[in-house]
Order: structure tokens, then C-alpha cells, then sequence
């Protein structure tokens, strides 16, 4: 996989970014203007970087299973929807009978849902996306063609078996996922609530479980400032960060190295570590803080994670007593 400093030609100074959200924060209703603000502005483009990136993204999370399970997926669950259900789409559209996608919040518009069906048809008909999906269904243009004409596209999606469901892990009943996946969610969970998150997701799992997690580790401000390293934001303390990240879409700074480990205290034995990394330079220029000044550079300068791991046996979760980020 190839990193890219950007998803989105959208470029904006991040410290005016982060003053205009943290204003619009404190408005009523500051959420969903901060959306219809994105949509608006051109935030929310389906570029080709973003769809190529999350057809991958299926395709592996397929293959990873394929790897340690002989059977065929039974279901598939995905913690963070976010705006395009590009995963949740693909998945059902390469075979998986049902798909579950569970967001704290409610960000699928039926514009949102409509442009994504318009694209997968005209790469269907390139054959753009069975070179990503080989398992790509053959009937795909006509069921994505109803979904850009329904009415009410979320509702048929879910009497099509991608349900989109607004709650949150720790609610969802203990050892029903045979398989959890994340794509790029894990590194907007506050700090401070990664591990139980962690925990929870890890109690959800079946005995036997998979999860399969993408993790960007970049400073998303880096995407929307070109002038940004992706490793900026390494050199804040917890303390001065905690009044700098967005309040709309956290950055844990959590490395790849601590996200495993936090998996790994709450029971899960990993099965697959896949990590990108930047150049080693990259991090001349910048003074670290605590704790990244105390981490190999290694650890630091990993840009993106693919981590899968297996729940085993049917025990009690593990109990994660340090929260691998210091206050």
C-alpha cells in the first residue's frame, strides 16, 4: 500500500481549520452544520484516491480472512460508517451475505450514497473495480442502479443486508461478530477511550473471532496544508494537543505499535502486522514530545497500519490496567 499526503485538493491553513471547527463546535447544532459545511466546501469529493484506497481496503480485509478461515464469511461487521459506505457496499457486492456498519454518528446522505452508486457503476463498466474484486458480482450494475434511484437509499440498503446502524460498540451483545473490520476509525477514538473501545470490541467477537483494523497514523491536518509534515503533530504534548485537535474528528496519535499492544492486553493474539512507514528524515526537523521522544524512530514513523488479530478461546476479556498513552 502507498501512502498519499492527501485525499482532498481542498487546501486550508490547519490553524485556521481548527479555529473555524472549534467555533462552529460551540454553536447549537455545530455537528451538522460542520457536515452540510463539508459537503458545501468540496470536503466530501469522491476522489478516485479515496475509492481506489477503500476498494483495496475490502479486498484485503476478504483476503485476510481467506488467510486464517476456510470457511466463507458469515458476517461482517464494520465499526465507523463515516461518509461513503464504499467497504460495507463492496463486501455485499463481492458475496458476504450480510454487513453491519456502526458509527456514533449518522453521516450517510442519500447525495453521498447516490454519487457513490453513480461511480461503482461507471467502474463496473471499466472493470476498474473487479481488478481491485475479482469476486465482484456479475449483476452489481443493476442492484447499485436501483440504489441510485430509491428513494430512500439507507432503507433499501438494509433490506439488502448493509445494515447502518447508529450506536456504539460497548451496546452490541458479547461474542456475535465472527468478524470485525475498521478502515481508518481507530485513529479518530479519543485517546482516553481507545482502550475500553478496544476492550469492547474484543468482547463482541465470537470465540474464534477475526478483527482486521486500518490505522492512518498521519496528522490529518497535513491532508488540507501541504505545507505539514505527516509527523507535525508529534511534537505537542498531550496536554497542548488536547487543545489543538479537532473537535469533530479526534487524532488519538496513538503509533502502531501502541495499538497493538492494546489489542494484545485485551486478549487478542495478532495474526498479521502490516505497517508503511516514511523516510527517516522526516523527523529531523521536528522537536519531539513526550512520549514520542522516548519511542525508536521506527515506531514513530509509521504512517499506516493493517493489523489483524483473532479472539481465542471463549474466557473473560482482558483487562487493559494501562492505557499505553500517558496523560
Amino acid at each position: 500500500m502507498t501512502w498519499t499526503p492527501s485525499y482532498s485538493n481542498v487546501e486550508m491553513d490547519w490553524r485556521l481549520k481548527n479555529q473555524l471547527q472549534r467555533m462552529i463546535s460551540r454553536l447549537p447544532g455545530g455537528r451538522t452544520l460542520h457536515g452540510w459545511m463539508q459537503m458545501g466546501s468540496g470536503s466530501l469529493r469522491l476522489t478516485d484516491f479515496f475509492l481506489t484506497d477503500r476498494l483495496q481496503h475490502a479486498r484485503r480485509h476478504l483476503d485476510a480472512w481467506h488467510t486464517f478461515r476456510t470457511a466463507p464469511v458469515p458476517e461482517v461487521w464494520e465499526l465507523g460508517t463515516g461518509w461513503y459506505p464504499v467497504v460495507p457496499l463492496a463486501l455485499r457486492l463481492c458475496g458476504v451475505e450480510r454487513v453491519v456498519s456502526l458509527d456514533v454518528y449518522p453521516h450517510l446522505h442519500p447525495v453521498l450514497i447516490r454519487r457513490l452508486a453513480t461511480t461503482l457503476i461507471s467502474w463496473t463498466r471499466t472493470e476498474q473495480v473487479q481488478a481491485i474484486l475479482p469476486a465482484w458480482r456479475t449483476d452489481a450494475i443493476p442492484w447499485l442502479d436501483t440504489l441510485r434511484q430509491h428513494p430512500h437509499p439507507v432503507a433499501w440498503l438494509s433490506a439488502e443486508g448493509v445494515c447502518v446502524r447508529q450506536g456504539r460498540m460497548e451496546k452490541v451483545a458479547p461474542g456475535t461478530i465472527p468478524y470485525l473490520i475498521s478502515n481508518n476509525t481507530l485513529e479518530h477514538i479519543p485517546a482516553s477511550d481507545l482502550p475500553a473501545l478496544i476492550q469492547a470490541c474484543t468482547r463482541t467477537l465470537a470465540p474464534g473471532g477475526l478483527m482486521s483494523h486500518y490505522t492512518d497514523h498521519a496528522d490529518h491536518y497535513s491532508y488540507t496544508d501541504p505545507r505539514l509534515s505527516p509527523f507535525h503533530f508529534l511534537r505537542y504534548t498531550s496536554a497542548e494537543w488536547e487543545h489543538i485537535e479537532s473537535p469533530f474528528q479526534s487524532q488519538n496519535r496513538y503509533r502502531a505499535h501502541q495499538l497493538r499492544s492494546l489489542m494484545e492486553a485485551a486478549g487478542i493474539t495478532i495474526l498479521s502486522d502490516d505497517r508503511e512507514s516514511g523516510e527517516s528524515y522526516a523527523l529531523d526537523s521536528i522537536p519531539l514530545a513526550e512520549p514520542f521522544v522516548s519511542f525508536a524512530a521506527a515506531d514513530n514513523l509509521v504512517l499506516y497500519s493493517h493489523l489483524v488479530g483473532e479472539r481465542q478461546g471463549s474466557g473473560p476479556v482482558g483487562q487493559i490496567a494501562d492505557k499505553i498513552f500517558p496523560a
